[in-house]
């Protein structure tokens, strides 16, 4: 149930900002763009996916005509998550959801800055 919580609060506040834009010009109908993180393969991640996407549509956001999303998969190999993360980065994604703190632990642990590298 605090997965679900986490997961609604998430998906609202992150589709809220836009909302708030609205007349302020052509950038008011700009569709967020959403990145997801994973260290993990396409099957071990979808029942996250699928929640995720789920949540949203409870919150009337539908993928495709409300909001895009990009989904970055590890392949259960760490080393491929900061290559991905740059990826999406230059996409200009309005915001990186990472869906397992594995997937940030090895960069910070490691001593290494993970905004370093990412130009804003």
């Amino acid at each position: 149930m605090a997965r679900r919580a986490f997961l609604g609060t998430l998906a609202g506040g992150l589709l809220a900002a836009p909302l708030a834009a609205e007349g302020q010009g052509p950038k008011a109908s700009k569709m967020p763009k959403i990145g997801l993180l994973t260290l993990a393969t396409p099957a071990a991640a979808a029942p996250f996916v699928e929640a995720f996407r789920q949540e949203l549509r409870e919150l009337d956001y539908v993928e495709g005509n409300t909001f895009v999303l990009q989904i970055r998969y590890g392949e259960a190999k760490a080393e491929r998550l900061r290559a991905l993360a740059r990826d999406l980065a230059a996409l200009k994604m309005d915001v990186i959801v990472v869906a397992q703190d594995q997937a940030i632990g090895g960069q910070t642990r490691s001593g290494d800055d993970p905004d370093r590298d990412v130009k804003q």
